[in-house]
């Protein structure tokens, strides 16, 4: 049984699948909370990422090249025929 079936069947919750789970526990012990029904609290701090994390965070950030390239050639084009009249 994955997340969605389990808050399905428990508490007649349907998730959104394209939604990440969120790990409150820790790396010994996870427990994963659906993202829209986690909350941050007022003044709640936050940890530091750990390297792998931030490894991991970098790539999953990153814009390869060709996307880079295919946003700004699509964005010069508009600008391009937005000022040419």
């Amino acid at each position: 049984m994955n997340v969605g079936d389990y808050y399905q069947s428990a508490y007649k919750i349907k998730l959104n699948p394209s939604l990440p789970c969120l790990n409150v526990g820790g790396s010994g012990k996870p427990t994963y909370v659906p993202a829209e029904l986690a909350t941050v609290k007022r003044g709640q701090r936050k940890l530091k990422l750990d390297e792998r994390q931030q490894a991991q965070m970098i790539r999953e950030a990153a814009i390869k090249p060709l996307v880079s390239f295919a946003s700004l050639s699509v964005s010069t084009m508009k600008c391009w025929f937005c000022t040419s009249s």
